[in-house]
């Protein structure tokens, strides 16, 4: 392993249990008892084994609270954390929580990630999924057994008013079982009755940005079926996809249109080939070859500017909202910039815009691929009037035509040539509910040919978001193909979520 992930969490987390069965240093001749090895764990670095601190000050960031891998990781690495503070707490009766204080900024930074319907974003080698809350109630016990009022009730709240939020079950209680760490685990926790949960606004910002991750969210209002968001992700850290300037956006209870995940496994080549690659994203590939290393990747965007400021809670909630993102996109040294808004129409209406700048720097551009991606079991595609597109077969969109093989992944290929607006219509049936679907509606350029496509399934939805047999499901999408730059004349849409109303937009 290396030491700078959660792979050197592993291995500290192996020889810290072992060294707690042992007895004290000065029992052994070679004075290498339990405080030897945990000393070594806390305090000692090797090549390919830091120091507890040291990992901690390389992987987050102390402002944000955030950890520099892909959500999913994120949440095992601060388990892992705190399960140690608990060990040391519990057995050794040390107190680490104060010491290491980012692990308490980090626990109450993960909603950060959420989306209105309480699951998490998407990006990197990671899926939707709740909020775990197992480092919150060990920060609970850590308060209840050293008499800290206000910590205790901090997480209590916390931890309520995310269990609101899911629909999940208000356990009273919670405790390690079934592995070694509930040899050393103390009674379950019991939550505080008088304690009640707060808003869900208390813990998430209309706009939040982590550099150390490449991620910036913004949001109008946190309703379950009328929220809004826009999650949008570069390349930074570890377990990220290669998907320049990546977005997912929410609508009428579910992730609309998702990032694709992790694909079978990031040891097959699903996911080498096309999973972390940029067509499996929606945003845009210059000249067919758009590509750099993912997993550890260095790649983030810069955020240029946005509103409202990132961070800034209970505040009146905006009814606009927009981020100004730059990225320079290594393999074709091409200048990306991209232009995202929310616009509220009403209390359970609005929409989204979307203004996409992609252009070489040197100039000789051949093509850019926008990509947008939307479950669904249906995509229309059609013109102002309403009148379907003449779409006819293409096998364009190919490794054999000089893109990333990537392409080879998608298939049912239809396309026109068009300098006209024209609009796509998604519907998805979700079982059991009403149907939901996305308008999109894109500006019209000269040059530009029009796609409509299948695509993988999207392995990130499963786990509850939607149900298995939508998860399994192709995913239809629209790739619009601009021949020459597309600077001066960039993609320009607007996205609308409807649900049972219909459409607010004419």
């Amino acid at each position: 392993g290396v030491p700078f992930n959660n792979w050197n969490l592993f291995e500290a987390r192996f020889v810290a249990l072992i060294a707690l069965v042992l007895e004290n240093d000065n029992n052994y001749m070679d004075k290498r008892g339990a405080r030897y090895y945990l000393n070594q764990i806390f305090n000692k670095d090797a090549l390919r084994q830091w120091s507890l601190p040291k990992l901690i000050n390389y992987g987050y960031d102390l402002n944000t609270g955030v950890w520099n891998e892909s959500p999913g990781y994120a949440f095992g690495v601060m388990k892992d954390f705190i399960e140690f503070v608990t060990l040391f707490d519990q057995v050794l009766n040390i107190d680490l929580v104060e010491q290491l204080p980012v692990l308490k900024k980090a626990v109450l930074v993960i909603p950060e990630y959420l989306f209105p319907n309480g699951f998490t974003v998407g990006f990197g080698d990671t899926y939707h999924s709740r909020l775990p809350l197992e480092s919150a109630y060990k920060l609970v016990a850590n308060a209840q057994k050293n008499n800290k009022t206000e910590q205790e009730e901090t997480y209590t709240r916390f931890i309520k008013t995310m269990q609101k939020l899911s629909g999940t079950s208000a356990a009273d209680s919670h405790t390690a079982t079934g592995n070694f760490t509930s040899l050393f685990a103390s009674a379950a926790v019991v939550l505080k009755e008088s304690i009640e949960p707060g808003k869900v606004e208390d813990y998430v910002s209309p706009a939040f940005y982590a550099p150390n991750v490449s991620y910036f969210v913004q949001r109008s209002g946190m309703e379950p079926y009328d929220g809004l968001m826009i999650s949008q992700a570069g390349s930074k850290g570890n377990h990220a996809h290669s998907n320049g300037i990546a977005m997912e956006l929410y609508g009428k209870g579910t992730v609309l249109a998702p990032d694709k995940g992790i694909g079978t496994s990031y040891f097959q080549p699903d996911y080498k080939e096309y999973y972390s690659q940029f067509p499996a994203h929606n945003t845009v590939v210059v000249d067919g070859i758009s590509s750099y290393p993912e997993m550890r990747s260095n790649h983030g965007f810069e955020l240029k500017g946005s509103y409202p400021e990132s961070g800034r809670k209970n505040e009146i909630p905006p009814t606009v909202t927009y981020s100004d993102i730059y990225f320079l996109e290594p393999e074709t040294n091409a200048d990306q910039r991209r232009l995202m808004g929310i616009v509220r129409i009403n209390d359970t209406a609005g929409y989204y815009v979307d203004i996409f700048r992609s252009k070489r720097k040197e100039g000789g551009d051949k093509r850019h691929d926008y990509f947008y991606h939307n479950l669904g079991q249906d995509l229309v595609l059609s013109d102002t009037s309403g009148k379907p597109l003449p779409l006819l077969p293409t096998e364009k969109l190919a490794f054999a035509d000089g893109d990333l093989f990537a392409y080879d992944y998608i298939y049912d290929k239809s396309s026109v040539s068009t300098s006209d607006d024209f609009k796509a219509t998604f519907k998805l049936q979700i079982p059991g509910k009403p149907v939901v679907g996305m308008n999109m509606w894109m500006k019209g350029s000269t040059d530009r040919e029009i796609f409509k496509v299948k695509t993988p399934p999207a392995k990130a939805v499963g786990r509850g978001l939607v149900a298995d047999t939508i998860a399994k499901l192709p995913v239809p999408a629209v790739v619009v193909r601009q021949n020459g730059g597309a600077g001066a004349g960039p993609f320009v849409a607007v996205y609308e979520p409807t649900g049972l109303k219909g459409s607010c937009i004419k």
